[in-house]
């Protein structure tokens, strides 16, 4: 079942590779970029519009243009994960979903035990690239203005 669902996520994603692999090359440069380094460095959350902002900037696109584009990822990688799909973009990282068993957790507070229900989450692997790009950057706290 693990192959046929890996085969068919390798065909599901096909056609998209060249923007998914676009969009890992767009949001790693964003990252960790020399150009943008001083907008990125005091943006605590960087949002589909300052990604379509920076497609703006470096394709010549219109801004609504960049919006559908980065709409259209999103759209595309959420499709994948739903149906249960890792989704790998070069030089950024891979997707991975993982079936959480139920389990008895408990409340710290008043130590009275509940059930936590089984439940699927997302998790990110960066790539060998991203971390060592995000590893070699400075350290830079969010409130300076240098």
């Amino acid at each position: 079942m693990e192959a046929r669902s890996q085969a068919s996520s390798a065909q599901g994603l096909q056609p998209g590779y060249q923007v998914l692999h676009y969009a890992g090359m767009l949001w790693s440069y964003m990252l960790t970029g020399k150009r943008d380094s001083q907008v990125i460095r005091r943006t605590v959350t960087l949002t589909r519009a300052d990604i379509a902002r920076a497609i703006q900037r470096e394709l010549g696109l219109s801004h609504t243009k960049g919006l559908v584009m980065v709409e259209g990822i999103v759209e595309r990688l959420a499709g994948a994960l739903e149906r249960g799909e890792y989704v790998k973009i070069v030089n950024f990282g891979t997707f991975h979903l993982n079936d959480k068993a139920a389990r008895v957790g408990r409340n710290s507070r008043t130590g009275v035990e509940h059930e936590v229900s089984a439940r699927r989450v997302v998790s990110f692997h960066p790539s060998v690239t991203l971390r060592e790009r995000v590893a070699a950057s400075p350290i830079v706290s969010w409130g300076s203005e240098d």
